[in-house]
């Protein structure tokens, strides 16, 4: 049985989400994560754990402490002797695991740490160049981002998506269609931060309602920063859900006519999968990890340039051709079988790890 430590973040879906997929492989499992859990998960799931703060508190001065933790990650590495380090975020956690000297570091890049970083100078880049040439394997989910990281290194790059479970997000019952005799609802599932540009939702939805005969709702279901700004410029027919629970998505996403993705740019686009396993018909702007998974008008829609007026007109559009959704929805539910499960995922997690 081999020993992987993860170095991630504790409180990451995705995080937790890959922990269970390497167990499934038969991998003895540990974390260390900057910052501990908020809840017990990992008492629940009997996964040996360490952090380097006893708190969630996030500070200046906690950050630029970040660099002592290569002590304490050190003498856990040692203590469960890992076979795999396998860190997640590369600019963060990757730089830990590079300075680590692990047998074998597995480096995961998650989207900011190639498409952000390595921009903001000469140095950056260098440094993430530092990671990638000591890194053994480097994980992308998705092929935009394995051509972003491409730019730093010659290295084969291992696209492994993050797969969903089908049975986690069944198949809504009822097929997809809209019409003027009942409003029509369209739903978000996002972090409220501005790359995911919710207020272009918002906006759209209040150009549709003043323009067009039919009635729109939008279920904004997230936190952030932007929280209370976003609810200043909404109208009453925009409705805020808070943070939901990710066994609340599937049945939240069941509630929706229609999935908006908003964000500038996806590095993947987990919640545009998920919608479609469920059936959901998304209209999403056509950048990034959308693009990569979305045909336009076949698998869902896609629309340009990034701003309220744009999306209306194609929601409008979309909405006026309604028999075309379920057609839409069984041929997204197709890909996401094909090509973005759980199943999926674990066959190339066999095959690279």
């Amino acid at each position: 049985m081999k020993k992987t430590l993860l170095l991630a973040d504790a409180n990451s879906n995705h995080t937790r989400k890959w922990i269970l997929l390497l167990k499934k492989q038969q991998h003895l499992v540990a974390l260390f994560s900057f910052y501990p859990p908020k809840d017990n998960w990992f008492e629940k799931n009997e996964i040996e754990y360490h952090s380097f703060y006893s708190n969630n508190k996030v500070s200046l001065f906690k950050k630029m402490n970040y660099p002592m933790a290569f002590f304490k990650a050190k003498k856990v590495m040692h203590g469960f002797q890992a076979d795999i380090v396998n860190a997640h975020y590369a600019t963060s956690y990757g730089l830990l695991g590079a300075l680590l000297k692990p047998k074998k570091l597995i480096t995961n890049f998650w989207g900011s740490d190639v498409f952000v970083f390595p921009k903001k100078s000469f140095l950056h880049a260098k440094l993430l160049r530092h990671i990638l040439s000591k890194s053994d394997l480097i994980c992308s989910s998705s092929l935009v981002m394995s051509k972003e990281i491409n730019r730093y290194t010659n290295k084969e790059i291992a696209y492994i998506p993050f797969g969903i479970d089908l049975n986690e997000y069944p198949r809504k019952s009822s097929k997809a269609s809209v019409s003027k005799e009942k409003t029509i609802v369209l739903g978000v599932v996002k972090t409220l931060e501005s790359v995911y540009r919710i207020d272009v939702a918002i906006e759209a939805v209040r150009l549709l309602n003043q323009t067009f005969d039919y009635q729109f709702e939008l279920h904004i279901a997230g936190s952030g920063a932007l929280e209370s700004e976003l609810k200043a410029r909404a109208t009453d027919a925009v409705k805020f859900h808070g943070k939901i629970q990710q066994s609340e998505v599937p049945a939240f996403l069941h509630s929706l006519d229609l999935f908006l993705n908003t964000s500038d740019f996806e590095s993947f686009g987990v919640s545009t999968i998920e919608a479609m396993a469920c059936g959901i018909p998304v209209i999403a702007h056509n950048a990034g990890g959308s693009a990569e998974i979305i045909t336009d008008e076949s698998s869902g829609f896609l629309y340009s340039p990034n701003i309220p007026e744009e999306l209306a007109m194609n929601i409008y559009d979309i909405v006026e051709n309604g028999t075309i959704l379920n057609e839409i929805a069984d041929n997204a539910h197709r890909l996401v079988s094909e090509k973005y499960s759980l199943n999926q995922t674990l066959m190339l997690l066999e095959k690279y790890f």
